[in-house]
């Protein structure tokens, strides 16, 4: 194989394949290519995600709910830091951490209703923000187990 189809990585040493293990990135590099390897590259972008996950997040619900830090905070202390739907803590833990609470928003307006924890943001979206079957769910249990 001709050198010029090779690439060394900058991070870890190792030549590799140049077009299958080195992202595209024209302005970065003369050859067009990354420096690093992909395997050193989401190594490192892994390590600042975690490392910065709070401040990342912050600017994700600034993006798409127009949320500031500050505002998700009073929302955040005003339900005293639980769920809104099940009343307690965030329990999720991602690489020992314990997730935040996500916003939980109206899919038709954008309007923000509160923070949720992982279990029932995920149970509303299961059942596509759809009250009617939210109540048949509810008579379902109980019918099956007596009153909720």
């Amino acid at each position: 194989m001709e050198t010029s189809n090779r690439k060394t990585c900058i991070e870890c040493g190792l030549e590799l394949p140049a077009t299958s293990e080195f992202f595209t990135r024209k302005t970065l590099s003369p050859d067009g290519l990354e420096y690093r390897c992909r395997k050193c590259n989401r190594k490192i972008h892994n390590k600042y995600y975690y490392d910065n996950v709070e401040r990342i997040l912050s600017q994700k619900r600034e993006k798409t709910y127009g949320l500031s830090h500050d505002e998700y905070k009073q929302l955040l202390i005003k339900q005293g830091e639980v769920c809104a739907i099940c009343g307690k803590p965030e329990s999720l833990k991602i690489k020992g951490k314990t997730a935040m609470l996500s916003v939980d928003h109206n899919h038709c307006t954008g309007e923000i209703r509160g923070l949720l924890c992982s279990r029932c943001n995920r149970g509303l979206g299961v059942f596509n923000d759809d009250i009617e079957l939210f109540k048949k769910a509810a008579s379902y249990l109980e019918g099956a187990f007596g009153e909720v």
